[in-house]
């Protein structure tokens, strides 16, 4: 049975999600102020994998978040919601997330690193939803720890209204106490503490817009002033703006207020499946008050659902509440129809509020089931993974006879792999996708095509004439008849059109779709009693193989158009790699030290082009891309696509 948690009142919550770069320290001071509240009753360890809100195997082998993970404690009454987030860029889609129901933040620095790439990223996030927010710079007891230097670049790079509340005693070895700005008092944290206690002194105090902390969670040491500050500084839900939402069917738009007095309305914004339990589903109360066995209707979907053993969520543990009031967070099991983004409301007032924005997959691998179980599985697996990963996502490309895979990074790839054979016991294999090359001519072309098959009784007779004309490129393909005299019964003319449309499905220089041109059947001759519809047919395809080589066959290749953003100081790195790609620059835009070149490269020169821009620019550019169109293969690439496709059907 599970153990039962209280229930809060808005005022009486705050919902804060915990950010910053990768390697930050962000999980360790969760699960510090967790123990420091006493909420947890055992301090955990990131590099033993019994941290609170590491909670996956995969969590643990990597040894890094990898998704969002809630755990709260409770100070002065007040529960603090704590979203501890992936920092890496490949789980970006999670803090994502939590950013979306939070009410405010807490960035983490890392005391000997400052402002990186993930932390710029954050801040942005926090930027465009009007987050309130603190700094906190961990890990002072670190060697070469150095708080000066984290604050300049932190008002240089971020927010220049950033001032310190609290500056350390020391570092690295030497860290010893904290100075609050604010109250005039100096913290001398007792030797050997792991909760962080201390004795306080008399200081100075001033005070800016947003505050900078610090402290060591692996000591303990600022822990509990932190959370008084969240609780004191950052706002409850019912202070912050209210929630725009539709009512389906009625083209309304209303206002939701965290107030319990308001229509329910929930969010989902996190999905994940746990053994023996099944899916599990993370939301945030919007508007209303949500009770335990109350039903409550998707209208997305058109569904209902009840919320059976509704919980609040403490790192892998659930607390089971009867209640949960406006602005919370909480989590249910095994609901039928509803996943992260859908809105759960009351069943006499359907609403749909704005979901997560998540960011779109920038790399894309094939795979394949090690085994023909695994294929067999491979579709309904996948759909599972999308549920729990929103920025995974999966199709299988028949024309190019591959499911395709598209993610954040290589490492967000291989980790949703590694799901899937540790959950639902399917393996594998990645290859690189292939390119939807085409065929298509380039000079008018004609010439004849019979098919004549006598074996006693009747027999199959089809004779036709064609012209193939180049069309400008996006034309399609175009059918024409120009038969005069009824040289071929206009009946068996459309049968001509479909062989020659069957043929054109493989081209004759590499077998790739022909398109870009038009058939036009001039001539031809009939007999009788052996001609029929599928005579005609092969017919027109036995003349479009004949035409086809003596009208300039060449081959085109799909082009991407490609938006870069990068700081200005990368700008010629990227550029020149963007032409070492057989790309040509079509323009640049610059915003605030920040360009965006704009570019048409071949998809053959993109593959893992996501992870050399990051690797080019330090993490800091980021990149779009839509199918611009498709232009011919130069000669020489040409004869390397044939060697290549002709290898591969061997």
């Amino acid at each position: 049975m599970a153990a039962s948690g209280k229930e809060y009142r808005t005022e009486k919550i705050r919902n804060v999600a915990v950010l910053g770069h990768g390697g930050s320290g962000k999980t360790t001071v969760v699960d510090a102020l967790c123990f420091s509240a006493g909420s947890s009753r055992r301090k955990g360890s990131v590099e033993e994998g019994h941290a609170l809100t590491m909670t996956t195997p995969e969590e643990f082998d990597h040894g890094i978040s990898m998704q969002t993970t809630p755990a709260h404690a409770e100070v002065q009454g007040t529960k603090i919601n704590l979203l501890d987030t992936p920092g890496f860029l490949d789980f970006t889609g999670d803090a994502l997330a939590a950013v979306r129901v939070a009410d405010g933040a807490v960035i983490v620095v890392g005391s000997t690193s400052g402002v990186e790439v993930g932390t710029e990223v954050v801040w942005q996030y926090c930027e465009d939803r009007g987050l309130p927010r603190m700094f906190f710079v961990s890990m002072m007891d670190k060697e070469h720890a150095d708080f000066d230097k984290v604050f300049k670049d932190i008002k240089e790079r971020l927010a220049p209204n950033v001032l310190p509340v609290e500056v350390p005693i020391g570092a690295g070895d030497d860290f010893k106490g904290i100075i609050n700005l604010f109250s005039e008092r100096a913290h001398i944290y007792k030797p050997g503490s792991v909760t962080g206690e201390y004795e306080e002194q008399d200081i100075l105090a001033r005070g800016e817009i947003i505050p900078l902390f610090c402290g060591s969670a692996k000591k303990g040491f600022g822990m509990k002033v932190l959370l008084q500050k969240i609780v004191e500084l950052l706002p409850h839900p019912g202070e912050m703006p209210g929630e725009e939402a539709t009512r389906p069917g009625l083209d309304q738009e209303v206002t939701l207020a965290a107030e319990d007095s308001g229509p329910t309305a929930a969010l989902i914004f996190k999905t994940a499946t746990e053994p023996h339990v099944g899916e599990l589903s993370f939301f945030k109360v919007l508007s209303g008050t949500v009770e335990n066995g109350m039903e409550l209707k998707n209208a997305a979907r058109n569904a209902t659902e009840k919320l059976n053993h509704l919980s609040i969520p403490m790192g892998k543990e659930r607390l089971e509440v009867p209640r949960l009031h406006a602005g919370d967070i909480g989590v249910v099991a095994k609901l039928k129809d509803s996943h992260t983004n859908d809105t759960l409301s009351a069943q006499d007032r359907p609403l749909v509020v704005k979901g997560i924005d998540f960011p779109k997959p920038d790399i894309s691998v094939a795979i394949h089931g090690v085994s023909r179980a695994d294929d067999d599985k491979l579709g309904e697996v996948l759909s599972k993974i999308h549920e729990e990963e929103p920025t995974f996502s999966h199709e299988f490309n028949a024309e190019l006879g591959q499911t395709i895979c598209r993610g954040l990074g290589e490492l967000h790839l291989n980790v949703q792999f590694e799901r899937m054979k540790r959950k639902y016991g399917v393996s594998v294999t990645t290859e690189a996708p292939k390119i939807a090359y085409r065929e298509t001519i380039t000079r008018t072309a004609e010439g004849h095509g019979r098919h004549k098959k006598q074996s006693g009784g009747r027999g199959q007779f089809g004779d036709c004439y064609v012209r193939l004309k180049p069309l400008p490129r996006g034309g399609g393909y175009e059918f024409k008849s120009s038969i005069k005299g009824g040289v071929i019964p206009t009946k068996y003319v459309p049968s001509v059109d479909k062989g020659i449309q069957e043929a054109s499905r493989k081209g004759v220089m590499a077998g790739f779709k022909m398109v870009d041109f038009c058939a036009e059947c001039y001539d031809g001759s009939y007999h009788a009693v052996d001609s029929s519809d599928i005579a005609f047919k092969l017919a027109g395809s036995a003349a479009f193989r004949a035409v086809a080589p003596k009208a300039g066959p060449t081959i085109l290749e799909p082009i991407i158009e490609v938006s870069v953003t990068t700081p200005d100081e990368f700008m010629g790195d990227v550029t020149g790699d963007i032409t070492s790609r057989r790309g040509k620059i079509m323009g640049m835009d610059s915003d605030g030290g920040r360009t965006t070149i704009k570019g048409r490269v071949p998809e053959a020169e993109l593959y893992k082009y996501a992870a050399a821009l990051r690797s080019m620019t330090q993490g800091r550019a980021h990149h779009s891309r839509k199918l611009a169109g498709y232009e011919s293969v130069p000669a020489d690439q040409a004869k390397i696509i044939i060697a290549e496709t002709k290898k591969a059907d061997e």
